[in-house]
């Protein structure tokens, strides 16, 4: 007699790399790439994308670093849900309910490609602090200026740096 096995329910396991698939479409669909024009982009054929997006097929390395420059995203967060980069330390839990623990619970649930976001908006922030500093710094100086010609104080001479004979 000949044995049968029969499953008694189909497996329900989700694909391994749904979360990247997940993902790679969001930042697909945020750059505004149909999944054909981003196979053209990174050199794969029409039918890569779907198997990608679903978590039935992961990238390899190089194509995944060509994903996530053609997306412009990080490459580290793509690489980690692929299994290709230690994701580092475990989760650290923020305890407390205070607005700073707030804070910090919110900073915790970004994304790399947030964080980086963040990161070049402190940058230009920076960089506008100083641009206002260096104004107010020329502002006060054309003040003393108006102000010295106004008195009639005249501006001593420069010095050109050779001896009178």
């Amino acid at each position: 007699m000949m044995g049968i096995t029969l499953m008694a329910e189909p497996q329900t396991d989700p694909p391994p790399y749904e979360a990247l698939g997940r993902r790679i479409r969001l930042y697909r669909e945020r750059a505004g790439y149909s999944q054909r024009g981003l196979a053209d982009l990174v050199g794969k054929s029409p039918g890569y994308f779907p198997k990608v997006e679903a978590g039935e097929s992961v990238p390899r390395p190089a194509t995944l670093r060509r994903i996530a420059r053609t997306l412009r995203v990080d490459y580290t967060e793509l690489a980690i849900l692929a299994g290709y980069v230690d994701p580092g330390p475990a989760d650290v839990q923020v305890i407390g309910q205070s607005e700073r623990a707030g804070l910090l619970r919110q900073f915790a649930a970004l994304t790399m490609d947030e964080l980086r976001r963040l990161n070049d908006m402190r940058r230009l922030a920076f960089s506008y602090e100083e641009m206002g500093d260096l104004a107010d710094q020329r502002a006060t100086e054309e003040r003393r200026r108006v102000r010295r010609e106004e008195e009639g104080d005249e501006e001593p001479p420069q010095s050109s740096g050779l001896a009178n004979s």
